[in-house]
């Protein structure tokens, strides 16, 4: 599926530092891998809530 959003300068900036902090180690090296890590993040915090819950 191919999603196309709008987002603020704010986010575009955080999506670019993400980028460039986690390019070396995490192989983060273009936003659209920055937007997929930032969802896998979220989806792992909310199955730990879910469990502990």
């Amino acid at each position: 599926m191919t999603l196309t959003i709008e987002m603020s300068d704010r986010e575009v900036k955080f999506l670019n530092k993400m980028v460039s902090d986690m390019e070396s180690y995490q192989k983060i090296s273009s936003m659209e891998e920055a937007v997929r890590e930032c969802i896998r993040m979220a989806m792992y915090e909310e199955s730990e809530h879910m469990a502990a819950g």
